[in-house]
């Protein structure tokens, strides 16, 4: 059972980790009395604290379900390599690892995904160091996450990874064949068609992780696994590319926007303007709670608007914390509904 304050709960937690601009996520629950846990990226939060393996040191896992890179880009993977070491260090046992890029060691591929070297060598790193836990059977598998890629963690979890698709591939090549050395910095946002989107079920509740998918990749998916779509609430729907308007597609949130039960999240930080208002704006429209991992930016607006409208309904209501200070964003499930943790 998963421990939430000072009740044990049957239940899903999925955390948002405050990490600043970039992503951390982390997924609890428990399946036949087991406490599990699964990892999707490990950003580090300034230069060397990494808040992902600082709550595993203070929990007792010695079993990571999954740990997945959404894509190459070091606002996603600063602290994978010390996620790595932790786990082999401590003896953690992970049972798969998956990302959208599968090329052995080969720096001359991975440099098109960032635009410094320090970046590069970071993600050889990265790469050769689960390569290695692989051979010492410190890592169980290695799965390619693209084209409907479905994984079964257990009788409650379920995880499929809807995108990249070989178009998204494709693209991705064809853009750094230009010459990415003259276009670095167009080639290093290629790496943003390699984006993982993962849909994770939990029983009968659904969350949409999204990385940084481009407006393109997200169209594309819905048309190529509508299945996956249809008839599908998503309760918690990451917003993409830290809340950017660049990626904002639509469309295709229009399409998944039918249900009752919905949260929407950003995680982002100072420096990239990230969240768009325009963004935020356009889920809360649409129904959703909208959160996001840090008061800065268009959430600084966002949060003003939201506050006049209870105002106005309430002269006496004060913003929630969730809305006034930076912190993990985490969702709970209880009492047949998805619910941010207070």
């Amino acid at each position: 059972m998963i421990w939430i304050g000072q009740i044990s709960l049957k239940t899903m937690k999925i955390t948002f980790k405050d990490v600043g601009q970039g992503d951390s996520i982390l997924l609890e629950w428990c399946t036949g009395g087991t406490n599990k846990i699964g990892i999707v990226d490990c950003n580090l939060r300034g230069k060397k604290n990494n808040p992902v393996v600082s709550y595993l040191e203070s929990k007792s896992y010695t079993r990571i379900e999954f740990i997945i890179l959404s894509h190459p880009h070091s606002d996603h993977y600063s602290g994978m390599l010390g996620l790595l070491e932790y786990a082999e260090h401590k003896n953690v046992y992970i049972e798969r690892i998956g990302s959208t890029f599968m090329l052995g060691d080969l720096k001359d591929y991975f440099k098109y995904f960032e635009i410094t070297p320090h970046e590069t060598d970071l993600l050889t790193s990265v790469r050769k160091k689960w390569v290695q836990m692989i051979k010492s059977n410190k890592i169980g598998r290695e799965e390619t996450l693209m084209d409907g890629k479905t994984m079964r963690i257990d009788n409650d979890v379920t995880l499929v990874s809807i995108a990249p698709s070989m178009q998204d591939v494709r693209d991705y090549q064809r853009i750094v064949k230009l010459d990415a050395k003259v276009n670095a910095k167009e080639a290093s946002r290629a790496a943003n068609l390699l984006s993982t989107l993962i849909k994770v079920t939990y029983k009968n509740y659904n969350y949409l992780l999204t990385s940084d998918m481009e407006k393109a990749s997200f169209l594309r998916a819905y048309t190529n696994e509508i299945h996956q779509f249809n008839g599908v609430n998503f309760h918690v729907c990451q917003i993409p590319h830290h809340g950017s308007k660049k990626n904002y597609a639509k469309e295709f949130w229009s399409n998944i926007a039918n249900f009752k039960i919905q949260n929407a999240i950003a995680s982002a930080g100072e420096g990239y303007r990230h969240p768009s208002l325009t963004v935020l704006k356009a889920f809360y429209n649409s129904g959703y709670e909208v959160y996001c991992t840090n008061i800065v930016n268009g959430m600084e607006d966002f949060v003003k608007i939201v506050f006049a409208k209870q105002k106005a309904l309430n002269t006496f209501s004060t913003p929630a914390p969730e809305y006034t200070t930076a912190n993990d964003r985490a969702f709970i499930i209880k009492n047949n509904t998805v619910i941010i943790e207070k």
